[in-house]
């Protein structure tokens, strides 16, 4: 029996980054990000973050193409979420890579684990 170190319902933090084609226009990039959160949000995967990057060069050729557009999008959701979005996603042609990164889990906010320090000595 093999045991897993995460619930199956727990929701992780996960980064997308997206690398579109550089003939892709800015117009077309925005058009893009708006289908991504919607599909994530129809996933019930909330967005936490949207970076979008300008145009970089590579540090070898994709797909015959020297440089191109970098998306980041920062999002929670279950572990197979993921592989769903992936397999939304790969056959779109202006999408030269595509992957995900599991984050770590974001920690309490200082003031609350302060707050729980004092009150923990008072008692």
């Amino acid at each position: 029996m093999v045991m897993s170190y995460y619930k199956e319902d727990s929701l992780n933090n996960y980064e997308m980054t997206i690398i579109f084609d550089p003939n892709f226009s800015e117009k077309d990039v925005a058009r893009v990000t708006q289908e991504l959160t919607g599909l994530l949000t129809n996933l019930g995967a909330p967005v936490i973050s949207e970076i979008r990057s300008e145009r970089r060069t590579f540090a070898y050729p994709i797909r015959k193409h020297k440089e191109g557009t970098y998306l980041f999008i920062r999002f929670q959701g279950p572990p197979a979420l993921p592989e769903k979005v992936r397999q939304e996603l790969m056959h779109r042609e202006e999408i030269l890579r595509l992957a995900f990164f599991r984050l770590p889990p974001t920690p309490p906010p200082t003031e609350l684990v302060n707050q729980e320090k004092e009150g923990g000595n008072n008692g």
